[in-house]
């Protein structure tokens, strides 16, 4: 699929023109109705790319693998928000993150795009993910100029990835999914949480 047949698809348009013309501070801090919004416009798309392979040609192109990634990583925590399947998706999301990042794709697109690649590794329980991101942050905030980049994108972002990367490191995992994905936490684990409720020191 070419470049200009990718911008014609009206579903990808859909989802970029949804997405990447809102403020990066509203994918973290969404306005009241935004799960409500991304399910009523976007629950059909969700499933496709979840549970089948009907979309899985999008990530040929740069727009396709984005617009792949904010189904995959992003709508599905709305769409699904409190329930496992907000997270179900994020193996398959990392294959298509990594796979689009072997191909420069995130160096071709704007800062704020190339945030949804990185954002992939930071929601996934490993390590090596966590440094990852941390590194392609790190390049990622030298191409930052305006000061909604700098203060979002470049200052925010890796301090996120820090706080991300340091409960990794403590716990091999996200102690704040445990509940939702039926997992038993650790006496460790629950002291943090009562210390921390929103998983991230």
């Amino acid at each position: 699929m070419s470049s200009l047949a990718t911008l014609q698809n009206p579903d990808i348009a859909r989802i970029h023109d949804f997405w990447y013309t809102r403020p990066v501070l509203e994918w973290f801090v969404p306005p009241e109705g935004f799960d409500a919004d991304c399910k009523g416009q976007f629950n059909d798309l969700v499933r496709d790319a979840a549970n089948s392979s009907k979309l899985d040609h999008w990530e040929e192109t740069k727009e396709g693998s984005l617009a792949l990634l904010v189904l995959l990583d992003q709508f599905t925590r709305n769409v699904f928000r409190g329930t496992p399947g907000a997270f179900s998706s994020d193996a398959k999301a990392m294959g298509v993150a990594t796979r689009s990042i072997a191909k420069g794709f995130d160096k071709e697109v704007t800062t704020q795009q190339a945030l949804t690649y990185y954002l992939v590794l930071m929601h996934h329980e490993s390590l090596l993910a966590q440094i990852a991101c941390r590194s392609l942050l790190e390049q990622l905030a030298l191409r930052c100029k305006t000061p909604d980049e700098i203060k979002f994108i470049a200052n925010s972002s890796r301090k996120s990835s820090q706080e991300h990367q340091d409960v990794i490191e403590k716990f091999g995992r996200y102690p704040s999914r445990n509940e939702i994905l039926g997992r038993q936490s650790t006496e460790a684990e629950l002291e943090f949480l009562k210390e921390h409720p929103s998983g991230f020191a």
